[in-house]
């Protein structure tokens, strides 16, 4: 039996593992969120050994530790769970992975409050997160000034943005801003009594504050310069004033480190603060709060976001109520409003409850500390308002509920006997089996398919190998189903193609796709079914205008081959003629790069230029960036 203090020592060498290894894995994959990130797969392995020890500690000690605040907490998780069975949740088990993320989240505060950790261990926690962050940090700097083309990550070497491991620079920004609170809080608690300790906090703030830069996201450098003003009464109050005044010092060397690269060549040096225009994020929020104010009581349906914001932006853009376009959207890139279309009311009254009760237990101390542990937790809140960061990375999250259940302990803590020995301790080892098995499969399952659809999409084989496809489950079964609608279409199976539409007709509802428009164009009419294919071209159309930046005409044409590809070029060309926007000029370079006439295709974009000085650019069309050198004055 594990005896009390190896459970807590147990706990600590995890969590390290967690953060010093288990969160820099690296596997290809094809991108995504959630479980389609291998490093996802990885950190909750090691998350759910985390919540197994709390779990042995109940049984263990046969008591339950607990505080009014975390009651709090769990009842507005079950408020959460509760639109999963309205009557319109046709869609809700696509939402069971956030929902079961949010308990583990819960879970994983519960089980830590349960450990007896000491102020020292948690010191050590602390330094093994700021490590972490400076692991990640020298990742990015890397990324942007030592890897070369062809590396082995498959890093693009052009890119302006560091990502780190993250594959999404916000959430790198996000993360590293973590080390640099927690340094903060390092310095609040005086828990730095050697060398080295101090010296990986000035390194890893310096590095963290350059990287915040390299990531290109306003969020990150907005929230830096927040978080300081806010960490600042209760540091003068606490921190040693050395410490203290080499840290900004770090810190204010961190924020002019981007132009040291100019000062050595002007060649490498890099714009990477910039970031894509709110312009996207306004016209996700305006067809949000549409789609809320239709239906604010019982919302959409979990699960049913994707399906009905592009059928909703379409047709508000046609009634005028905005002007915008954006496209593949999932997720809102704000929490509130995902939960409020998906939900309606109650998971957003669950949401804000949850926030007050938290806000509420870090005010309990001062109002120092209060913002002080409001500072660390600002940045992830921040950028759950402008984007997914936690749907990103899982490591966010844990540490995020890693922060909130300290905040949690400084509260009173009851402590109440719970006589059941046994239980706690099958779920504490029964969780972290399951889990392992299930991430490890997981794993395999995004080996497979990123093999298949890397290799051409031709060997079926490589699907029939995946064990455990539901990490990757619409992206697995709309790669089987393509493959068997390209047979069905060779062998002429008419069963097979009418099986495909009753499957892409659900699939629609949910995620509205170029893909699986034109799949089910093309099935329709190997089934002389052409006057739906007709409305079905026609309502992609809608959703996809030729004129914005992902058209349907287009990947139609990409598909349909070289000649359908070219009728395409004339009939844009003519577009253009007629109204000469910015993107129906990049469309027609794209294909003609796609059709290798590239002599035509930079005419065009000189064309462009020379039309439209300030909306297009060699940036506007990556796909010609490989055939053109341009020459930097030195």
């Amino acid at each position: 039996m594990l005896s009390k203090f190896s459970l807590e020592r147990t706990f600590f060498y995890v969590f390290s593992a967690m953060m010093l290894l288990g969160m820099h894995y690296f596997q290809h994959n094809q991108g995504g969120t959630g479980l389609a990130l291998p490093f996802n797969l990885v950190i909750w392995c090691f998350a759910s050994i985390l919540i197994g020890l709390g779990l042995i500690k109940v049984s263990q000690s046969q008591t339950l530790r607990y505080n009014k605040t975390l009651i709090g907490l769990a009842i507005c998780a079950l408020g959460l769970w509760i639109p999963l069975f309205y009557p319109n949740a046709e869609f809700g088990a696509f939402a069971l992975d956030r929902l079961i993320g949010l308990a583990a989240g819960l879970l994983l505060i519960f089980s830590i409050i349960q450990l007896e950790i000491s102020q020292k261990q948690w010191h050590q926690m602390m330094y093994v997160i700021v490590a972490a962050v400076l692991i990640e940090s020298l990742y990015a700097l890397t990324q942007m000034h030592l890897l070369t083309e062809g590396n082995w990550v498959g890093f693009n070497v052009n890119s302006t943005r560091a990502a780190g491991i993250f594959q999404q620079p916000n959430v790198l920004g996000t993360f590293v801003l973590f080390g640099i609170a927690i340094s903060a809080w390092l310095l609040s608690q005086q828990a730095i009594n050697k060398k080295w300790q101090l010296l990986l906090i000035l390194v890893t703030s310096f590095a963290a504050t350059w990287v915040c830069f390299l990531t290109g996201s306003r969020t990150t450098v907005v929230a830096l310069f927040l978080i300081l003003p806010l960490m600042a009464p209760n540091l003068f109050r606490t921190a040693n004033l050395s410490h203290l005044r080499w840290w900004l010092v770090s810190i204010l060397l961190g924020v002019f480190a981007p132009t040291l690269p100019e000062l050595f060549n002007s060649n490498e040096a890099r714009d990477a603060l910039g970031g894509v225009t709110t312009a996207y994020r306004v016209t996700m929020l305006e067809v949000s709060w549409q789609l809320f104010k239709q239906q604010p009581l019982l919302g959409w349906g979990y699960g049913a976001y994707d399906g009905v914001y592009h059928g909703a932006q379409a047709l508000l853009n046609q009634q005028s109520l905005i002007d915008g376009y954006h496209f593949n959207v999932a997720h809102p890139h704000n929490e509130l409003a995902y939960w409020a279309v998906e939900g309606g009311l109650l998971p957003v009254t669950a949401l804000f409850a949850m926030a007050f009760l938290i806000i509420t237990s870090m005010l309990k101390q001062s109002w120092a500390k209060g913002l002080f542990y409001f500072a660390i937790l600002f940045p992830s809140l921040l950028h759950c308002m402008t984007e997914l960061p936690f749907y990103h990375s899982a490591v966010l999250w844990i540490l995020f509920c890693t922060l909130i259940s300290q905040i949690l302990k400084n509260e009173e803590i009851v402590v109440k006997t719970f006589p059941a020995k046994f239980a706690p301790k099958i779920f504490g080892v029964l969780i972290p089996c399951f889990t392992i098995v299930f991430m490890a499969t997981g794993l395999q399952a995004i080996h497979k398919i990123t093999q298949f659809e890397r290799t051409g999409s031709t060997n079926a084989a490589l699907l029939e190998e995946v064990i455990n496809p539901v990490p990757l489950q619409t992206r697995y079964e709309f790669n089987a189903m393509s493959f068997r609608l390209n047979a069905a279409l060779s062998l002429d199976l008419k069963e097979e193609l009418k099986g495909y539409l009753a499957w892409s007709e659900k699939l629609l509802k949910r995620q509205a796709r170029t893909e699986h428009f034109y799949n089910r164009s093309v099935a329709l009419r190997a089934l002389g079914l052409n006057d739906q294919a007709k409305a079905n071209d026609k309502l992609a159309n809608d959703i996809y205008p030729n004129f914005e930046r992902v058209s349907y005409k287009l990947v139609s044409a990409t598909n349909g081959g070289e000649e359908t590809l070219r009728q395409y070029l004339l009939w844009n060309k003519a577009e253009i003629e007629k109204t000469p926007l910015p993107q129906l000029y990049i469309h027609q370079i794209n294909a003609l790069v796609k059709l290798g006439d590239i002599k035509p295709a930079v005419d065009m974009l000189i064309e462009a230029q020379h039309k439209l000085p300030e909306k297009i650019s060699l940036n506007s069309v990556p796909s010609l960036k490989p055939y053109i050198k341009i020459q930097t004055p030195s």
